[in-house]
Parts: structure tokens; sequence; C-alpha cells
């Protein structure tokens, strides 16, 4: 199977209108300033793209845009994990229908499931879509449900279609455990933790804040390529200090209020989530006085 994602993935924000409707235009605008400015792949409808609050119909026209307008240049990954079993079904026919290099699947969310009632959802949701990469995308503290190493490797000796996992969690012996499994393509979700992952073999990064700054990832996967490590280790540090603008990026907000602080798009959320549009100026100065940051 190929293995199809690699270095810097974006968890693509995902652009509202004014009355919170998405704006597929500007979303596919994102994508496309994004890949001209190096990175290497797209995460569609996931955390940072506001997933859990979009419907299945708006999932799908997202993924036919983002595909549409960077596919042919990059690999884009959509995410069709949702809370129903079917739902995910339908989300990754589709996704697999209209283009996407690879698919990604989120553990069910909201109740905590056995482990064995989770294993076998997800194998049946894989098996339903063949001759495609998939990945799964671990991330408990918003879901209930841990993907142990140990349920990985169950679900890719029943699927050998899933070859990586995307994982959250800022546990660097998790982190360990991943890396250690074989023939898995590991991606962090935790910012502060790209270079520990690439020195332990990961094969990549999936960051939210690289969609308003994607300067310092870039950079970084450049370093990782030549293996320039002290340079690596220079772009990590301007990554962490990307936390005194948008904190952890758990707050979705924040990254898009960045986003917009950038122009590259709109700062609306869909609410719950609220539109932070006063932090722009803030952000704005932050960026003036951190120039080797965006540089």
């Amino acid at each position: 199977m190929l293995h199809v994602m690699q270095g810097l993935v974006v968890a693509l924000a995902t652009i509202f209108s004014d009355d919170e409707s998405p704006d597929y235009r500007a979303t596919a605008q994102l994508a496309r300033d994004l890949a001209d400015a190096g990175v290497d792949g797209f995460l569609v409808a996931g955390t940072t793209g506001e997933v859990a609050l979009l419907e299945v119909e708006e999932r799908k026209r997202l993924a036919e845009a983002v595909i549409g307008a960077v596919g042919a240049r990059v690999p884009v990954m959509v995410q069709v994990g949702t809370a129903r079993e079917a739902a995910s079904r339908e989300l990754s026919r589709h996704a697999a229908g209209c283009g996407a290099a690879a698919l990604c699947l989120l553990t069910p969310y909201y109740y905590r499931y056995p482990a064995e009632v989770l294993l076998s959802s997800m194998i049946r949701v894989i098996q339903d879509v063949a001759g495609i990469p998939w990945y799964l995308y671990n991330i408990p503290q918003r879901t209930t449900n841990d993907l142990t190493p140990e349920m990985f490797r169950v679900i890719q000796e029943a699927c050998p279609q899933v070859v990586g996992l995307k994982n959250t969690q800022t546990d660097v012996d998790r982190v360990a455990a991943y890396t250690g499994v074989a023939d898995i393509d590991f991606f962090i979700g935790a910012d502060s933790l790209i270079l520990l992952t690439a020195l332990m073999g990961g094969k990549g990064f999936i960051s939210g804040p690289a969609n308003a700054v994607p300067e310092p990832y870039v950079r970084f996967r450049r370093a990782w390529s030549a293996e320039n490590w002290p340079e690596a280790m220079k772009a990590q540090q301007a990554i962490n200090l990307l936390q005194e603008l948008v904190g952890d990026a758990s707050d979705i907000s924040l990254v898009k209020a960045a986003i917009a602080a950038r122009g590259r798009a709109s700062a609306v959320c869909r609410k719950p989530w609220p539109t932070r549009t006063s932090e722009i100026p803030r952000m704005r100065r932050w960026l003036t006085e951190h120039p080797d940051v965006v540089r």
C-alpha cells in the first residue's frame, strides 16, 4: 500500500462566512496559499477544521473543494470519522471517490466504548473501502477513546491498508511506543514534540497553527530532510514561541484569529466557538515583534 503522507501536513482550517456557512472557495484558497508556502500535504476535516460542528454534506463539499484546489500538487488526506459508523462509511466512500490521496479515521467519540467494540467498528469502516491508504487518528482528550499501540496493531493486522497514525497526546513514552511499532508511519499532532518525533523515527507532523504561520514548520521540514539538526532545533524553538500567539492550539478560535491576523482568511468560527476578532491587533503586534518566526 502506498505511503503517501510525509513531512509537514497542515490540519486545514475550515473557513466560514459571516453567517457561519462554510466558505468552500476561501478554504480552497487557503490550501493553495499554504501549498505555495511549501507544505507537504493536508488533513481535511480534522479537529482544527471544526469537524464536530460540520454536517455530513458540508464535509463532502469541503473535501471536493480542497482536493479540486490542490490535490494535483500535494496529497490531501480526508478525515472521515464521526460518532456514527454509518456516517463514517458514507464519508469514506465519498472521499475515496472524489480523489483523496488517503483516508484518516478518528476513533468514535463521546461514548467511551469497550476496546472490542471500538476495534470492531473501526475495522468495519476501513474494510468498506479498499485500494487506498488509511491513517488512524488518536486524540483521546477529545474523543474519550484511546487507541493504544497494541490496538493499532490489531487493526493493522485485520486491515493491511492501514499504514499510519496521528497521535495528539503530549506523552513522550507514547511517542516512543508508537514509533517502535513496525510498519507504521507515525505523525505527531503536538507541535512541541515535532523534533523529538523526527529523532525517534517518525514520518511527519500534523499542525493546526501552521495554517496561520507555516514558515517555521517549513523551515523545520527542510532542516529535517537535510538532517541539519541545529537548524531543526532553531525551527522547533520558533514553533514553541507560537504558543504565545495561539496557546496550545486547543482553542480553535485563536488559531482562526491568527489566520485572520496574517490576512489569510476570515476569523469566523462556528458557534459555540467564539469569533475572536478582538485578538487580531495583539496578534499582529506579536508577529511584528517576532520577525524571526515568520521569516
